[in-house]
């Protein structure tokens, strides 16, 4: 597994921030591959943390919040709380950056429980 440089703030004009997350999954060859998993992402900075849980074990959402174009999955985050809304405005007092923290458990080749992780810095605009 592998979280994407892509990942950014997304800043638009009269529109609250959100976090655009993209990230992979990796065969033992090192190809892109789609999985069913249950996914766990956590944003911190300055002490403060959320946390978002995702079910890929669901085929359809799955298949909905994977983009063929760059071969990774693409998570949208928005209604953030006020801190992490600071930060994606790039807002004075708030933290410069936030780190992506990831967990994906799922099913080994083996049959056995498997936990993937990463993590990744992105910054607020300057």
């Amino acid at each position: 597994m592998r979280l994407l440089p892509l990942s950014h703030f997304e800043i638009t004009p009269d529109v609250e921030p959100r976090v655009l997350v993209f990230f992979e999954l990796l065969d033992q060859w090192g190809d892109t591959v789609k999985g069913a998993g249950a996914l766990e992402l956590r944003v911190r900075a300055g002490g403060e943390t959320v946390e978002w849980e995702i079910d890929l074990a669901d085929l359809a959402r799955n298949a909905s919040l994977y983009d063929p174009s760059t071969r990774a999955y693409r998570l949208a985050l928005s209604d953030l709380p006020a801190w992490l809304g600071a930060v994606g405005r790039g807002e004075a007092g708030s933290a410069g950056s936030v780190e992506l923290e990831v967990y994906f458990r799922t099913i080994g080749s083996d049959g056995l429980a498997a936990v993937l992780r990463d993590r990744l810095s992105i910054r607020g605009p300057h």
